[in-house]
């Protein structure tokens, strides 16, 4: 991490994005990230502390087949 935030800050067009989920992850966690209003704002409100603290510029969340419930859950995540 410290070599890619070390590039970052010598060129601040490089844009860093943490990625979580993708194939391998599954849905379990997931489907509890976004099961209530509570736990979808104390995702919301962490990530953003987190990706601020280590100088990243957005987050990519690969969630790999959600159900059609996990999918209304993770638009009230994101909006």
């Amino acid at each position: 991490y410290q070599k890619i935030s070390d590039l970052k800050n010598k060129n601040n067009d490089l844009k860093l994005v943490l990625s979580i989920g993708g194939y391998n992850a599954g849905s379990s966690d997931f489907r509890s990230l976004v099961s209530t209003k509570r736990s979808r704002k104390m995702f919301a409100v962490q990530t953003v502390s987190f990706l601020r603290h280590h100088n990243f510029d957005g987050l990519d969340i690969d969630w790999e087949y959600p159900t059609a419930s996990d999918k209304q859950k993770f638009v009230k995540l994101v909006w």
